[in-house]
């Protein structure tokens, strides 16, 4: 079985809810995504988790080079090239 990336673990750890995604031109490919109403809400949660200062700035690294969208009320970031490692959910949209 794969290994979650560090970044799954930490988004996992935070309390916030992860899945895989097809984002705008990944042509069906799919990859790590975590979905957030408010960016405050998602920086407040990745703050309380206990973590080294290396894993604290390969998540901040890892952050600025997710891609976002919006879903109506929520939005979703995606991390091309980060496998989600999980069960599929049918209801994960994508947004091609």
């Amino acid at each position: 079985m794969a290994t979650k990336s560090k970044l799954q673990a930490v988004l996992e750890k935070a309390g916030l809810t992860t899945r895989s995604c097809s984002g705008r031109g990944m042509d069906g490919k799919r990859c790590l995504a975590v979905e957030f109403r408010r960016t405050a809400g998602l920086l407040s949660a990745l703050m309380g988790v206990d973590m080294s200062y290396s894993d604290r700035a390969e998540t901040a690294k890892a952050l600025l080079t997710g891609c976002e969208d919006s879903m109506g009320h929520d939005t979703v970031l995606y991390f091309p090239g980060t496998p989600f490692v999980g069960e599929e959910s049918p209801d994960d949209p994508d947004m091609e």
